[in-house]
């Protein structure tokens, strides 16, 4: 059974605590691996390493960060089959929604990293004859973000690579349902060859991490995606605290079916559109 240690600040280290959580496969309660738990300590060594780091990676060139992003992309293409297993067994995914996932977070790796090139300026009228006003468009700084269960590699990376590409540092906590999928993003990153202290992942439980990335002045920014509740409380933390957020909260929406339109249909559909899952004639 594998263990996987916190990754801070581009290292692999043990937690201070000495807390190491079971991470149970959901489709049969198994243990699928070990993962060591992030808290106060953790967190503080994770904000300081990517505030030590801000300036360094948003004055990197656009053409480096590309690199490193189009490397990353390359290592989740190459071992695919060896994520999608990872992914199976502790998020409950099938074969082929965990193929789908992962194929489309190359894509986006691949998409952040052409992005480092648009990160541009431009120039706007100004009030004085004979000259011209420009703007850049700069980092934030620190960014940190908290990702669901249901999709935990493919939206925990629409947050961290397209900060990355946009010269952020980021500290990614993923969920506690989740945590190697947060790991794994880790895993590429380094292979990537990303500088150390510019990316960190901490699993742990969101009243001792998430709470402290709320609070603490050097983050600038949170990305969550997740539950109404949470992303409730968070955008009255971020306020409090005068931080950017986003927030993506999901729900199960009402699926109207006309009078005209064949039910067996419409059923085979929802069933897909919620579980992933085709029954025997197929989608349509």
């Amino acid at each position: 059974m594998k263990e996987y240690k916190l990754f801070i600040g581009g290292e692999w280290v043990p937690t201070v605590s000495g807390k190491v959580i079971d991470d149970l496969n959901p489709a049969d309660g198994s243990v699928f691996a070990k993962v060591h738990t992030a808290g106060p300590d953790e967190v503080e060594a994770a904000i300081s390493a990517a505030y030590a780091s801000r300036e360094v990676w948003a004055g990197t060139l656009a053409a480096d960060r590309e690199k490193i992003l189009l490397k990353a992309a390359d290592h989740l293409e190459a071992n695919i089959m060896d994520f999608a297993t990872r992914l199976i067994e502790e998020s409950g995914s099938t074969f082929v929604k965990s193929m789908g996932e992962l194929l489309e977070s190359v894509n986006i790796f691949r998409t952040a990293a052409g992005e480092c090139r648009r990160v541009d300026g431009g120039i706007v009228p100004s009030d004085e004859s004979g000259q011209i006003s420009t703007y850049l468009r700069l980092p934030i700084g620190v960014v940190a973000g908290i990702a669901p269960f249901n999709y935990p590699f493919l939206l925990a990376l629409n947050k961290v690579a397209l900060a990355l590409a946009a010269g952020n540092t980021f500290i990614l906590k993923p969920s506690s349902d989740t945590p190697v999928s947060g790991l794994m993003i880790a895993e590429c990153l380094a292979a990537g060859g990303l500088p150390k202290g510019v990316f960190s992942v901490i699993p742990g439980p969101g009243d001792i991490v998430g709470d402290a990335l709320m609070e603490d002045s050097r983050v600038k920014m949170i990305t969550f995606t997740g539950s109404t509740t949470v992303g409730r409380s968070i955008a009255v933390k971020a306020a409090a605290n005068l931080k950017k957020y986003t927030l993506e909260m999901g729900g199960k929406n009402p699926l109207i079916i006309l009078k005209d339109f064949n039910l067996e249909k419409a059923v085979t559909i929802a069933t897909f559109g919620a579980y992933l899952q085709l029954s025997k004639k197929g989608l349509i």
